[in-house]
């Protein structure tokens, strides 16, 4: 039972060639991130195998939810224009 909720404008879709993973779209499609349930990670644009971009292990209950919530956190922060000094 899925319980998170995307933020306004973001999108996701199922993998059609995996059944563990989701991709999550930003809004306006900027970017997106691919989160692998079976792997407990995310990494960064629409993949099946690569480096992953998380850094915690996700377990105990609720881990589906932090997992989904520090997937778009991490997209969001790469999205932000980097600042002028």
């Amino acid at each position: 039972m899925k319980t998170f909720q995307l933020p306004e404008g973001w999108t996701r879709e199922q993998m059609p060639h995996s059944t563990h993973c989701e991709v999550m779209h930003a809004p306006d499609q900027a970017g997106m991130v691919t989160v692998d349930f079976e792997r407990r990670e995310f990494r960064l644009g629409y993949s099946v195998h690569g480096p992953r971009d998380s850094r915690y292990a996700y377990i105990g209950r609720g881990w589906r939810d932090e997992l989904c919530s520090d997937a778009i956190k991490h997209l969001s922060e790469m999205l932000q224009p980097a600042s002028s000094n």
